[in-house]
């Protein structure tokens, strides 16, 4: 391994994801779900991604969300290089990718950054040094505007318990392999089962030991090379994370998991009683976690936490424009919780979906719908939350014109390339302007929405063709129901089967936020 990834994954890169907690609105609704008040950001904001990888969740962002200017930063120069490549290919001007390590920002070496209203990065905290850590904090102290927003996701304790000693097993069995790092978790993980079936205690009953075997057969060593080969791997407790950013003025907002925010549906009564008899706000969220066992949290940290009243808390909830991502017939009224399964009122949020799905609408406006039963009178908190929490809708960003998500269409097209080397099961993603965000699709749904913004209506067969090029490029092959189809015309069959499922999944998507292509 080379000298200048101070013990982290360097010779293969991270795999291209999109992780839409990390967008403003989310976090500005994390915030407002948790009454804490929040700049706007109307005019212009400034944006930055620390470890950004190859930049698809920072390039989606900067597509989606013409006013900011971002700023993301890795310092694996082929990450930078690819990333640069896909925004000069989809025409972002709006964005700048640094190749600077974290020591570099923090004493200002190279590269001034600006004020930030935000700053955010995925999984890095608990990858890195405590020396890294502490360049991380030095970064927000010097750079987060007062009122600004940070967004930190790592491995968690005490959920990742568990995960300890399959992590520092696959490190050492690793390390006597001389191979790059995908071939090297390969190798161990097979040495890590076969010591499972031979009956280590240990690891028999370790939850997560069977989980590394289940991701190697998905093709997923890429991944598994940068979250288990890291020299420094620490998960952390919320209230040490806490203490640490103390540092920088920070202050625990809350969960950019929407849903988590509403301890009603993540702990039991006699849980949430217990919880109630502690004053300490970072006891608190350490006794949620044992209640149920996180071992990954998206914490949302503000620098001045401005507390709003009950009722302006409610007063910019209901102004909130609420679009919906599914078709009424998929709506999902019952959600599993770790507090149990929740049922959410048919009559009550069947009216709210009957309105969303002909636009998008206030939470206001679904409140005082004249279908809204008066008996179950839901608050913005509650049905803001819980929309928006369970994935089914999202904030509408104001202001947005027709224009704006041209941009967003080019980066999709420009994606294709870099998402020709996910696997038929990886979530990718597409940018939609009017949500400043993207939305997570499988392959196959990526590849029948470029298919409409490159052909104007949706082919089948090409998109089927697309598809089994791309996997077989990579010498494997189509998968079904786990097993390889070894012939070209099954495989295409297999295909076309997946993409006439997807496109119903798709087409309230395009109604929505692409009416023109489906006029056409």
């Amino acid at each position: 391994m080379s000298d200048w990834g101070r013990g982290y994954v360097t010779d293969l890169e991270y795999s291209a994801g999109f992780y839409g907690e990390q967008s403003p609105t989310n976090l500005r609704l994390a915030c407002l779900l948790n009454a804490i008040d929040t700049p706007p950001i109307d005019d212009g904001f400034t944006y930055c991604e620390l470890g950004c990888g190859v930049g698809v969740t920072a390039l989606i962002l900067a597509a989606t969300n013409p006013r900011g200017r971002f700023i993301a930063v890795d310092f694996h120069p082929v990450h930078i290089l690819k990333a640069r490549t896909i925004a000069r290919a989809a025409g972002l001007t709006n964005i700048e990718f640094l190749e600077h390590s974290f020591e570099q920002l923090a004493d200002g070496r190279d590269a001034a950054l600006p004020p930030l209203d935000f700053i955010t990065m995925h999984g890095v905290y608990s990858w890195v040094s405590p020396e890294t850590r502490q360049q991380i904090v030095s970064i927000m102290a010097r750079h987060l505007k007062p009122g600004g927003i940070a967004y930190v996701s790592y491995n968690a304790m005490p959920g990742s318990a568990q995960r300890l000693p399959v992590q520092r097993l696959l490190w050492d069995l690793a390390a006597l392999s001389p191979s790059r790092s995908d071939r090297r978790i390969a190798r161990a993980i097979e040495q890590f089962e076969a010591l499972r079936v031979a009956g280590a205690r240990t690891l028999a009953a370790n939850e997560f030991a069977g989980d590394t075997m289940n991701q190697l057969r998905r093709g997923g060593e890429q991944y598994l090379a940068h979250e288990y080969l890291n020299e420094n791997w620490n998960p952390m407790y919320h209230a040490d994370l806490a203490r640490e950013l103390a540092a920088a003025k920070l202050t625990y907002a809350g969960s950019a998991n929407l849903i988590e925010n509403f301890t009603e549906l993540m702990l039991d009564a006699e849980q949430r009683a217990f919880l109630n008899n502690l004053d300490a706000p970072h006891l608190r969220e350490t006794v949620r976690d044992f209640c149920i066992n996180r071992s990954f949290r998206k914490d949302v940290f503000v620098r001045g936490a401005q507390v709003l009243s009950a009722a302006r808390q409610n007063a910019l909830l209901s102004r909130i424009r609420l679009a919906l991502l599914v078709s009424r017939e998929d709506f999902k009224f019952q959600m599993k919780t770790p507090a149990g399964k929740g049922d959410l009122r048919r009559e009550t949020y069947g009216a709210a979906v009957d309105a969303l799905a002909e636009r998008p609408r206030t939470v206001e406006e679904l409140i005082n719908l004249p279908t809204m039963p008066a008996s179950h009178r839901m608050s913005p908190l509650e049905l803001a939350g819980i929309l928006a929490g369970t994935q089914q809708a999202a904030p509408v960003v104001d202001g947005v014109a027709p224009f704006d998500q041209v941009a967003a269409d080019r980066l999709t097209v420009a994606l294709a390339s870099l998402f020709a080397e996910a696997h038929l099961t990886d979530p990718v993603a597409i940018g939609i302007a009017a949500l400043g965000s993207g939305l997570r699709v499988s392959l196959i749904e990526f590849a029948l929405h470029r298919s409409l913004l490159t052909r104007g209506i949706v082919d089948l067969d090409a998109v089927a063709a697309e598809v089994y090029d791309s996997i077989t490029a990579r010498g494997v092959h189509v998968l079904k129901e786990g097993q390889p189809i070894e012939g070209r015309d099954e495989s295409l069959a297999h295909l076309r089967d997946l993409a006439r499922a997807a496109a119903p999944r798709m087409q309230p998507i395009w109604h929505q936020f692409w009416p023109q292509l489906c006029r056409a």
